[in-house]
This record gives structure tokens, sequence and C-alpha cells, in this order.
């Protein structure tokens, strides 16, 4: 068996940006949902097909924002990322329902 690797193979910049948000302001009425080890079992998986830790942003809960996420999109993966790299994104968000509080939808 031959196995051919190519150079962009061999030499391609592994960058990721991992989301977690699981602590949401309206979530003190429900169970306890969490992100924290999604996270965690997608940044050991990465660090296991060869990413570096220091390639590797990491948001979670409170260091999150819209502002934030889109920021890093453009400076940790965009503004990084050249011709035969390779960027992975990954968004981890646990949500539940909740009672409608104002009557505007069918299923309350």
């Amino acid at each position: 068996m031959v196995i051919a690797i190519t150079i962009t193979q061999i030499s391609a910049k592994k960058i990721a940006l991992i989301i977690g948000i699981s602590k949401y302001s309206y979530s003190e009425s429900i169970p306890e949902i969490n992100t924290e080890k999604d996270v965690e079992l997608i940044k050991q998986t990465l660090l296991n097909q060869g990413f570096l830790d220091e390639n590797i942003l990491i948001l979670q809960n409170e260091a999150t924002s819209r502002k934030k996420i889109v920021n890093a999109f453009k400076t940790h993966l965009i503004e990084k990322a050249e011709p035969g790299d390779i960027a992975f994104f990954h968004f981890s968000g646990h949500g539940q329902q909740v009672m409608d509080d104002n009557g505007d939808e069918a299923d309350g």
C-alpha cells in the first residue's frame, strides 16, 4: 500500500475556534445545562489531530458575545488562514424550552 502525502498537508497550519455557551441570562429557572464537556472533547480531538494548543481559541460563557465571536472569526480564523491551511469552527450551545411569557407562541 502506498500513501501519498502532499506538501500542503504537511505544512498546513491548523487553526480552530471553539465556542461553548451554556450560561444564558434566562437559565436561572431551568435545569443546569453546560457545554464544558463538549468544549474539552472537541479540543482534545483537535490536539489528537495535530492542532497546536496555541492555535486553538476557546470562547466560553461570559467570555462570549456577538461582538467577541465576530472578532474571533476575523482575527483568529480569517486573518491567520492562508491558502492550504485548515480552519475549524465548532459551536456548542444547549438550550431548553421555556414557558411562553407573552402568549405569542402556539405551543405555549
